[in-house]
This record gives structure tokens, sequence and C-alpha cells, in this order.
């Protein structure tokens, strides 16, 4: 069979088909957005330095988390799955990036397309009014007050846009700490404003100022709720609105306490706005005013209704002071009427240690419960000047300050010596350390003297030549009544006068010690007989002997234990043995005392050698 003749216009109708079927696919896989890019999109949130944040913590990042949801609406010339006129699509973020639940395409033809979105995703195009979650205690109800808006425009040269969120709600932060008379804070609550605002353009969420939803103390914004510690940190959203009057309450352990605008308060979109509040017991069960409050800051609250007052004065001891209850007064503010009774209220005291600015707060009981006062008092460290005999076995430090001992000593002093005697008045007299009565009491040496002196720690009195320097007396009551140390460690260490062609090793060894005195205090010296049993009887009594078993007549025992135990509590070392005085029994003897068999001897002024623990006078 011959093969059949195809004609050439039957050719070209083939060829005319083919394209036509081709041009159809084409234009069937722009419909369709087979073969174009999609829409993607990603989102931020707006930060500006006082801009709100999207959780309820106050501490957290002004960004999205994983699982956030955003609503997002195209225009008419993009095709959201099947449907091509305008739509809408939820896009969900998984941390790391937004997935749309239908994917958008351009359709033909489009080269840009304005989109805009919300969140949280619930809200929708027909959203004609917002209103934010009673009880905001949680994040996920926190995070669906905060409503925010974007829009942008995407290209189809370009088609990843990104969408920056604005907040359109105002953020509330309250700071609570328990204050005095309260322990827990266990809510916070707003109580005033409006829940609920207009959206005059949904497609713009342009905020109308139509508010409805009123709060109050039955219906209020939970922003903290089941605490159970001294502070609380928490935030709510509410509508951008003006509020006056009630505003606010913390729930304690003691009761609610309500605080109020002092004056109309304007709360902006986008914006956030912190309170922090010391919450006393004053507060419970009153109305609070919350003055000239700022965008961000602290704001005293607690108005009391008493004052107080603190009389005395109070010196560091290592322990904690607490003003007696006959130095505190306490009375109304403006009141007549007469002071508080102390079995009304409480004290307590803050910071009340160490040297400085304490703190003193009283706050009522029983018909007085909720009222309030706070005020200082100073801790400083006691000076010499005041130092009574009540203070004997306390330490005098170089700077002039008296302590218990010399583990309390303040920075940068040294200890001087241990309080030995304070005259019975606490002021200078002739019958104290030394004839002239230009000083009130002695100080004994922590240590004894070292430098010079033999193996067992002794000195001679004089190590050359004999006599008499300076009055002598066998009779032990006129020597006892003689306070002459410094005088006579004068003229024994002196270069000239009668004791000048004598050394006196033990004198000598007194005025050279080394340790630091402070200003106003005589020089070391020995002390005399009479000294030695001014400090001996104090030592004892303060170390829990009785005073007046020192001494009273020559060779008579006498309770050296008892003054090595005060000197020891005040950290020194005790005394042991026989230790020189600076009194002349006659031309070759002297008087000292023995710590640990007796009480008052003679013994040979060149032939004899016995400890020196030295003095001074303040």
């Amino acid at each position: 069979m011959k093969p059949r003749n195809i004609k050439p216009r039957n050719i070209k109708l083939l060829t005319v088909f083919t394209l036509l079927l081709m041009a159809g696919c084409t234009e069937d896989a722009l419909d369709e957005g087979r073969g174009q890019m999609p829409i993607s999109l990603t989102a931020t949130v707006e930060c500006d330095s006082d801009a709100v944040y999207t959780r309820a913590g106050t501490g957290v990042l002004n960004s999205f988390a994983n699982g956030d949801a955003i609503k997002v609406y195209f225009p008419s010339n993009v095709r959201v799955g099947s449907t091509t006129s305008a739509s809408s699509t939820t896009y969900s973020y998984n941390g790391s990036s937004w997935s749309p639940a239908t994917q958008p395409y351009f359709n033909a033809g489009t080269s840009s397309c304005t989109v805009h979105a919300y969140y949280p995703s619930s809200h929708t195009n027909s959203t004609s009014s917002f209103s934010v979650q009673q009880d905001q205690s949680g994040d996920a109800n926190y995070k669906s007050s905060d409503l925010m808006y974007a829009t942008a425009t995407i290209t189809k040269s370009s088609p990843s846009g990104s969408l920056t969120f604005a907040h359109r709600m105002a953020k509330i932060i309250v700071n609570a700490t328990a204050g005095a008379g309260v322990s827990t804070i266990t809510g916070v609550r707003i109580i005033g404003g409006y829940r609920t605002i207009n959206i005059s353009t949904p497609q713009s969420c342009t905020l109308g100022t139509t508010l409805s939803d009123a709060l109050s103390t039955s219906s209020y914004i939970t922003m903290y709720s089941g605490g159970s510690s001294g502070s609380a940190s928490c935030a709510a959203m509410i509508p951008p609105q003006s509020i006056s009057g009630s505003f606010l309450q913390v729930v304690t352990n003691q009761g609610t306490a309500t605080y109020s605008l002092a004056s109309a308060k304007s709360f902006a979109s986008g914006k956030s706005y912190q309170l922090n509040i010391t919450v006393n017991a004053a507060a419970v069960g009153t109305t609070n005013s919350i003055p000239s409050w700022t965008e961000a800051g602290d704001v005293s609250v607690n108005a009391s209704p008493w004052t107080v007052a603190v009389s005395g004065t109070y010196t560091y001891s290592g322990s904690a002071i607490v003003p007696a209850a006959g130095n505190i007064t306490v009375t109304p503010v403006g009141g007549s009427t007469p002071p508080i009774p102390s079995s009304k209220y409480s004290v307590y005291c803050e910071n009340n240690t160490n040297v400085g600015t304490a703190k003193l707060l009283v706050y009522g009981k029983d018909e007085h419960f909720g009222k309030f006062a706070e005020t200082t008092f100073t801790i400083s460290y006691q000076l010499m000047s005041t130092a009574q005999s009540a203070d004997v076995g306390k330490v005098i430090c170089s700077n002039g300050h008296i302590h218990n001992n010399v583990s309390d000593i303040d920075c940068g002093a040294s200890a001087s010596g241990i309080i030995a005697y304070v005259n019975s008045n606490g002021s200078a007299s002739t019958s104290c350390p030394d004839v002239g009565g230009s000083y009130r009491g002695l100080a004994i040496a922590l240590n004894d003297c070292t430098v010079g002196a033999n193996s067992y720690g002794g000195y001679q009195w004089y190590t050359s030549n004999s006599g008499s320097c300076t009055t002598q007396s066998t009779d032990l009551t006129t020597v006892l009544s003689r306070y002459d140390g410094l005088s006579k460690t004068n003229s024994l260490v002196a270069t000239s006068g009668t004791c000048a062609n004598h050394t006196h090793a033990a004198a000598d060894a007194a005025r050279a010690f080394s340790t630091v005195r402070p200003s106003g205090v005589s020089a070391w010296f020995l002390p005399s007989l009479g000294q030695w049993n001014l400090m001996t009887k104090a030592l004892v009594a303060q170390g829990g002997g009785k005073a007046a078993d020192f001494i009273r007549s020559y060779n008579q025992n006498m309770n050296g234990t008892a003054v090595s135990k005060a000197i020891l509590l005040a950290g020194g070392t005790g005394l042991s043995y026989g230790y020189l005085s600076s009194s002349e029994y006659d031309t070759e003897t002297v008087w000292y005392v023995y710590f640990n068999y007796g009480g008052v001897y003679s013994t040979s002024k060149s032939s004899s050698e016995y400890k020196v623990r030295p003095c001074f006078a303040f």
C-alpha cells in the first residue's frame, strides 16, 4: 500500500494545536501556583526601651516563643490554597521559623501585596473590640491579653516579608516586697480601670476611645496569686486608658492593702509602667495613695499614722542592739493623744548590730493593728572619754575606741591596753591614777615588757649604784595611798636630777614599751603599788572575785587567778609570778606584787629580778 500523502496545511494545524496546548498548560500553572515562588513571612516584636514585653514575668525577652501563632490577612491578588479572593491563614512559630497553615501565592500578573496581621491569632478582621483576660497570673492568659498588630508590603521579586508587631495594650509591672509586720505576699490584683476597648478600624487595629467592663474589688485582673514568699514580681496587660482612684491591691498574710492613684494616670498603648512597693502592716486595711508615679521607679505609698522617736546613746558591742522601751516614744500624727503604751506595739530593728545608722520600726497591736512608724538611731564606737567603771576589762584602741576584746577592734586600729581602773565618778581626780588629777583612769598593757629582760622575763629595779631616788615608805597603808607611778617613772628615767646616776632597768623598760597608745593619754610608766592596788582590785571584781580581797596588809594573799581571767577575756596575757612597782620600800628594797602565791612583798632593788607590766593613764 502506498503511504498516505499528508498535506502541508494539516501539519500547520497540528503545530498550532500543540502551541495552544502548551499555552493552556502554562496559564494553568500560573493559576494554580505551580512553578511560582511562595510567599514566606517572618515576625518580630517591636523593641523600644520602655516597650512592654510578651510575657507575664518581668525579666523575659521581648520576642516570640515556640508555639506562638499569628493571623495574617492577604488581599484578593494573593491565592491562599484554592481561595483567590481576600483571605487569611495562621502562621505558627517553631522557635526558629514561621510556617503557614495554608501556603499563599501571588496571583498571575500581581507584583506586590500589602498584608496585615494580629497576635493573638484568635483576633479577626471582624473583631470590633478586644478584652484582656481577668486572670493573668499564668503565662497563657497573659499572652492572650497582649494584643499586637503588624503590617507590611511584600513584592513578587522579593516574596519573603517581615512583620514587626507593635503592642496595642499597656503593661503594668508590680514588684511587691513584704515590709514591717508582713511576711508573705500572697496575691496582687488590679481593681481600677477597664478590661475592654473598642477597635474602630479592625483592618488597621485603630483603638477606639470607648471602654467597658469596669473593674472593681469584686471584678479585678489577677496579676499574681498563691504566693508563699516575702516578694512578688508580676505583670498584667490593660487597655490604654486614664485611671484615677482605686487601682491596686496587694494581699498579704496580714490582710489586703489597697492603693489608689493620687491623680489621674494615663497608660499609653505599647508602654510599660513599673511600680515598686514595700507593703508594711500599716498599709493593711487602709487605702494608700500612690503619688507621682512615673513609667518606672520606687514609690513611697505607706504614710504612717504614728511618729516614733528614740533617745539614748548606743555603742557597738558586737551584738544586735534594740533600744529599751523607755527610750522609745510613739505618738499619733497631729493628735493630742498621749504616747501609745509600749504594750500596744511591737518593735522591729534592722541593721542594728554594726556601727552606723540602724532602723527602728514599730507596728500596732490589738486596736492599733495596721498602724506603723519608723525612725533611725546611730550606733557608734564607745570612746575612751566616756569610759565608766563598768568598762574595766575592755580594750582601748589606738584610735581611742573601746571594744569588748581585741577580736572586735575596728578596721585600721590596734589594741593599746586593757581598762584596769576608772575613777568612780568617771572624771579626773587627784585620787585616781596620778597626783595632779589630769587623768581619770588606768589602762594596763596586754603583755609584759620583754626588751632587755632575762630568760625568765625579769628586770632588776636598778643595775648600778645604790641609794634612794624618790620618797620611800615601809608603811603599807601610806604606800597604797600614793598614785604617783607616772611622776616617779619620769624621775627614774631622767638624765638629770637625783636619779640620774642610777640605771633603772624596770622603769626604762616600761617607758620604752613600744605598743601604740591613743592620743591624749600619758606615756607608758611603771605603776606604783597604790596603782597596782587600784587596778588589780578592779580586775578581780571583773574576773569574778571579790574586790575587797586584794591588798589589805603586808604579805596577804590575793586572787591572782581572777585578775588574769579578766585580762585573758580581753585578749591579753595573764599575770604570773612577781611584778615590780615604782614604789620604794627603803634605800635597798622596793615593793612588788606576786600573783601566784601571795600578795605584796619587798625585794632587793639590785639583786632580784621581776617582771614589768607597764600602764598608761587616760
